[in-house]
């Protein structure tokens, strides 16, 4: 963890700079004005560009990709400052694989692959199961929602809803429907098919449709391969 920071604390703008696990959430909303002042460039882009040497490329990248691996991590971990450990380790490893990213390859599936190796890892390491306690009461805010105490009420049922799921829907519904990834980015994400994660994703669309109603994608649309909530925005 302490290599993944000091990494971060060198190529991050330095009066930005983190200093420690838990200014991870502030430090990228404060990169909100650092580096480029309009994202335009595609995450692709932004990659190749880094690979030649842009730290302000790395900066975009670390800004796009924070809060959806914040939340990514944080769903299953108990400890703020676990999920941010792990956010910096896939920061880290992006970093030091970045010359393997063939041209031409989606960034978003490979950096979530990397980011879901080393959640499993870290599991597997403990000797801990995926453990988020139904009666925890923090949450994951998810993209759709009301606002105000509405949207927190929203989002806290969502998260429960989401926690009763077995882990390997969980684990899909929350790439495609929070991360945004189409089904075969999913699948490369997760080392599967796309069949299996498609199969996946409607047992646990319709499980929480009956629970949360109309707010989650239509579990025939999703299965014919239609838009979710977060790939239609």
């Amino acid at each position: 963890m302490l290599v993944a920071l000091l990494f971060l604390r060198a190529v991050l703008p330095r009066r930005r700079s983190i200093a420690g696990t838990g200014e991870m959430v502030s430090v990228c909303v404060a990169l909100g004005n650092a580096g480029y002042s309009a994202p335009v460039s595609s995450d692709e882009e932004l990659m190749a560009a880094y690979i030649a040497g842009d730290k302000a490329a790395f900066r975009e990248l670390f800004q796009r990709y924070t809060p959806l691996l914040q939340r990514a991590m944080a769903r299953d971990l108990r400890s703020p400052e676990e999920a941010n450990d792990l956010v910096q380790q896939t920061f880290l490893h992006l970093h030091r694989s970045r010359l393997d990213f063939e041209p031409g390859r989606k960034l978003k599936p490979w950096i979530f692959t990397i980011a879901l190796n080393l959640k499993r890892e870290y599991f597997r390491r403990n000797k801990r199961r995926y453990e988020t306690s139904l009666d925890d009461e923090r949450v994951a805010e998810p993209f759709e929602g009301p606002r105000g105490q509405e949207r927190s009420d929203a989002a806290r049922e969502t998260e429960r809803a989401l926690r009763m799921l077995p882990a390997e829907q969980r684990e899909v519904i929350e790439l495609h429907w929070f991360g945004g990834l189409s089904f075969p980015e999913v699948a490369e994400a997760v080392g599967s098919t796309v069949a299996a994660v498609k199969v996946r994703a409607h047992r646990g669309y319709v499980a929480l449709r009956a629970r949360l109603g109309d707010g989650v994608p239509d579990p025939e649309q999703v299965h014919a391969g239609k838009p979710s909530v977060a790939e239609s925005k």
